[in-house]
C-alpha cells in the first residue's frame, strides 16, 4: 500500500489531517481527521503535528505488511523512528521528498522561528479526565497534591464514536453541565477539551481501539506548549494490562502500551522533541477500581456527587442509564459504603431490563448457598473486573436496604452466586509499581492511600475475567519487539 501524506492544514484552533492511498481506503472515511485544541495552534512547531499524524496513523496501519509513506513535504526521521518501534510496525518504509536548496534553507529557517516561539518551560500538571470514577479520584488526588504555583489542569478528550455533528454536540453539552463545569467550580481548576472526530471515522470497531493510549499521547508535545504542561497523569487501575497466563514463561500483557516502559519511552521522546522534561504516566498501576471508589466516596464526597461515570445516554438531566456495568458497579459501592449517588435509583437497576434480561439470563437462579463462585459474565461487566465484582458480592446484606422486596430478593440472588470468594487483593494497594511515579507524586498519594489500604507486595494469584494470572512489573515489553 503506497500512502501519500498532505501538508496537515491548520485551522486556528484545528489541526486538520489527509492522504492519500493508491487503493481504496480500508480504515478512516474519507482519508482524513481532525484534532481541535480550543485555542490557537497557528504558532506551534509543524514537528508536533507530525508526531500526532503519525503516530496515530502508524496504529491503524501496523497490521499491514507493507506500507510505503511519502510525504510532500519533510517529516522528521526521528518521529517515524519512534513511531515503528512504537507500534513495533516493521513493513514501514519512509521516503522524504528531496528539496532544493532554496526550500531547505526555507524549512530551516521556518523551523527555528517557530523553536524560539516555543519558548515555554512548562510548569502546570495535566490529568486526562472524562468524569468517571477514576478519572474523578484522580482530581481529586491531584489537587490536594499539587503546591505553590503549579496548577491542575483537567484534559477532556472528546472523541464521539459517530461523525454525526448533532451527536457530538449533545455529548459535549452533557458532559459540560453535569461534569466539567461542576468540578471546575468545585476544585477552581481550568479545563481544556480536546476535540476529534478520529473514532467517529473508523470504518471498524477494531481500528477504533487501534491508537490506545496514542490518541492522547500523541498530543501532547501540542497540550505541553498550549497550557504549559510538564506531566500529565491518567487512570488504568491494575488489572487492565499486568496479566500473564498462569504457568506460562511466555508472557502475555495486556494492554501493553500503557506500561511502564512504553510510557517512560513516550516520555523522553516527547522531552527531546519540546527540548524539556516532560512526563507522561499512569496514577493508578498498583489500584483497583474498588479503592477508586472508595476514595472517592470517602475523601472527595463533592466529587463523588457529580462523578460522570455513564455516557450512553446523552441526557442533560439524567447522570445514569440504569441499563450498563459502569451504573450497576456505582450502585454496589453505594449500597455498601452507605452512600448511594443521589441520582442513582437502586430498584431500577435491580429490578429493572438491565437485571432482568441481562443478569438473570446467566446466573443458575439456585436459593441454596454455592459453594464456589458462579463464572463471572465478563460479556456483562466486562473482562477485568472479576474481582472488585465478587468481593463487593461478599459485602453486601441485602436486608439492610431500603429497596423493594423483588430488588432484595435479585441481590441476594447475586451474592449467593458470586459472594463466595472474599478476594481482599482489591483492597490493598501494591509498592513496586510506584517506583515508576514521581517522587513528588509517589510520596503524597501512599499518604493517602495509607488512611484507606494496607500496602502489599504483588498479589500470588490474581482472577481477569475467570481466569488466574499473574503480575510482572519488570517484564520489558518493549524491549520485546528487538527480539
Amino acid at each position: 500500500m503506497k500512502v501519500t501524506l498532505n501538508l496537515p492544514r491548520i485551522e486556528d484552533t484545528r489541526v486538520i489531517f489527509s492522504w492519500k492511498t493508491d487503493g481504496d481506503e480500508e480504515f478512516i472515511k474519507d482519508s482524513t481527521f481532525y484534532y481541535d485544541f480550543g485555542v490557537s495552534i497557528k504558532h506551534l512547531s509543524r514537528d508536533y503535528f507530525d508526531f500526532l499524524q503519525v503516530g496515530i496513523l502508524l496504529s491503524i496501519w501496523k497490521d499491514k505488511k507493507n506500507v510505503n509513506l511519502v510525504s510532500k513535504y519533510v517529516i522528521s526521521e526521528e518521529i517515524i523512528s519512534h513511531w515503528k518501534k512504537y507500534w513495533d510496525f516493521d513493513g514501514l518504509t519512509y521516503n522524504p521528498p528531496k528539496l532544493n536548496i532554496k526550500n531547505r534553507i526555507k524549512a530551516i529557517f521556518s523551523r527555528e522561528k517557530l523553536e524560539k516561539n516555543n519558548a515555554n518551560e512548562g510548569k502546570n500538571v495535566g490529568l486526562l479526565f472524562g468524569g468517571g470514577k477514576d478519572s474523578m479520584m484522580g482530581a481529586g488526588v491531584l489537587d490536594e497534591l499539587i503546591s505553590g504555583d503549579r496548577e491542575l489542569i483537567l484534559l477532556s478528550f472528546l472523541h464521539p464514536n459517530s461523525l454525526g455533528t448533532d451527536f457530538a454536540r449533545k455529548l459535549r453539552n452533557r458532559r459540560d453541565k453535569l461534569v466539567l463545569e461542576p468540578v471546575s467550580k468545585i476544585l477552581n481548576v481550568d479545563v481544556k477539551i480536546i476535540e476529534t472526530d478520529l473514532l467517529g471515522r473508523a470504518k471498524s470497531q477494531k481500528v477504533r481501539y487501534s491508537p490506545h493510549i496514542a490518541i492522547y499521547s500523541a498530543a501532547m508535545p501540542i497540550i505541553s506548549e498550549l497550557f504549559s504542561i510538564s506531566e500529565v497523569y491518567f487512570n488504568y487501575e491494575m488489572p487492565h494490562y499486568w496479566v500473564y497466563a498462569e504457568n506460562s514463561t511466555c508472557p502475555t500483557p495486556y494492554f501493553s502500551r500503557s506500561r511502564p516502559e512504553y510510557l517512560d519511552y513516550s516520555s523522553i521522546f516527547i522531552s527531546k522533541l519540546l527540548k524539556k522534561k516532560f512526563y507522561f504516566g499512569n496514577m493508578s498501576y498498583s489500584t483497583n477500581i474498588h479503592l477508586h471508589f472508595k476514595i472517592l466516596e470517602h475523601r472527595y464526597p463533592n466529587l463523588w456527587n457529580i462523578t460522570l461515570t455513564c455516557e450512553r445516554k446523552l441526557s442533560l438531566s439524567e447522570r445514569y442509564c440504569h441499563e450498563c456495568h459502569k451504573c450497576f458497579f456505582t450502585l454496589l459501592f453505594g449500597l455498601i459504603s452507605d452512600n448511594l449517588p443521589a441520582e442513582l435509583n437502586p430498584n431500577q437497576l435491580l429490578s429493572g431490563p438491565f437485571f432482568n434480561d441481562k443478569i438473570k439470563q446467566i446466573i443458575p437462579g439456585k436459593d441454596s448457598v454455592q459453594s464456589k463462585n458462579t463464572n463471572y459474565p465478563s460479556n456483562i461487566f466486562g473482562i477485568f473486573h472479576q474481582m472488585d465484582f465478587t468481593y463487593w458480592m461478599t459485602q453486601v446484606k441485602p436486608e439492610n436496604y431500603s429497596i423493594t422486596e423483588e430488588s432484595k430478593k435479585n441481590l441476594q440472588l447475586l451474592k449467593t452466586n458470586f459472594g463466595n470468594e472474599l478476594n481482599e487483593q482489591v483492597t490493598k494497594y501494591y509498592n513496586e509499581p510506584h517506583k515508576y511515579l514521581p517522587n513528588w507524586f509517589r510520596l503524597g498519594f501512599e499518604g493517602i492511600l495509607n488512611q484507606y489500604a494496607e500496602p502489599s507486595a504483588n498479589p500470588s494469584i490474581f482472577y481477569f475475567n475467570n481466569k488466574k494470572v499473574r503480575f510482572d512489573f519488570d517484564y520489558d515489553s518493549l524491549f520485546e519487539h528487538d527480539n
